[in-house]
């Protein structure tokens, strides 16, 4: 996961005037059947955005970083439209009010957005997941306002969020090792609920990790030597992979936060490009 810009300005005009429409008529609605239904009914508010959403992730899962090639995207609400489970025996009313919100848009991979057991031991995905870390402090339908909630789920829009994880060399997500272990939890549930750490997620980001190590080898192998004494070719080479580990960091790789965790481990930080960070080129 790294930071995603939601960025509603490269959202067409249309697009947003038809949520903020149905918004609107979904205010006016006070049952609480008569609001599911016309949630249900207008599906197609939200999925309008897909291919924006897509484009402020660079065709990345917000997630995961995966960039799909043959299953679709789900337009995923972060806080639930419907009942919101809370724990393992709980739901709340969820979030109705923010259906039509395209500040809860989030772009997601099915096997992120969707329970399932695909390529995990247990049971991972989203779902209609939404703990909180004090479930006193829920928005409700009377009480709207969520800024008083701490999620437990990481918001990718969140600067913060996506610094809490760290990579390993086999490719799997852990919580940063520096977190106390109560935070060290929260941040573990996290990464099963968005089904982050699955075995085909961890073989992509471990094989990336393996070829930013050889790559980094290689490179400082050619940088050990006196500058006077590289040939040529080796200059350019040098040239060559250095510019692959600015692109493998880059906000538009897939597995950018795994590539950025490899070549810090290589001490090759000055490589890595973190330009998602610069809000103002991104608009």
């Amino acid at each position: 996961m790294i930071f995603v810009h939601r960025d509603l300005s490269k959202v067409d005009a249309g697009v947003i005037a038809a949520a903020k429409k149905a918004q609107e008529e979904l205010a006016k609605i006070t049952d609480p059947k008569a609001r599911k239904a016309f949630i249900d009914a207008n599906g197609s508010v939200w999925t309008a955005f897909r291919p924006f959403l897509r484009e402020m992730s660079h065709g990345k899962c917000w997630y995961s970083e995966a960039k799909e090639v043959v299953s679709r995207y789900d337009v995923d609400h972060f806080r639930p439209k419907g009942a919101a489970r809370i724990s393992e025996t709980e739901t709340s009313g969820g979030y109705s009010w923010l259906a039509f919100s395209p500040e809860n848009y989030v772009l997601a991979g099915e096997l992120c957005n969707q329970a399932n057991r695909e390529f995990s031991d247990v049971t991972v995905g989203k779902a209609n997941w939404f703990p909180l870390q004090d479930p006193s402090k829920a928005a409700t339908l009377d009480s709207p306002d969520y800024a008083a909630e701490a999620p437990v789920l990481l918001d990718p829009t969140d600067q913060e969020a996506p610094t809490l994880l760290e990579f390993g060399e086999d490719g799997a997500v852990h919580p940063r090792g520096d977190l106390n272990e109560d935070f060290k939890h929260i941040v573990e549930w996290a990464i099963r609920l968005l089904g982050i750490r699955q075995t085909a997620l961890n073989d992509a980001r471990r094989a990336l990790w393996l070829h930013c190590h050889q790559l980094a080898r290689q490179y400082k192998r050619t940088a050990s030597k006196p500058a006077l004494r590289r040939t040529p070719e080796e200059v350019e080479t040098m040239r060559e992979m250095a510019s692959e580990f600015v692109q493998l960091t880059s906000c538009t790789a897939p597995f950018s936060a795994t590539a950025r965790t490899a070549l810090r481990a290589e001490r090759l930080d000055h490589f890595i490009r973190y330009d998602e960070m610069d809000i103002e080129a991104a608009a």
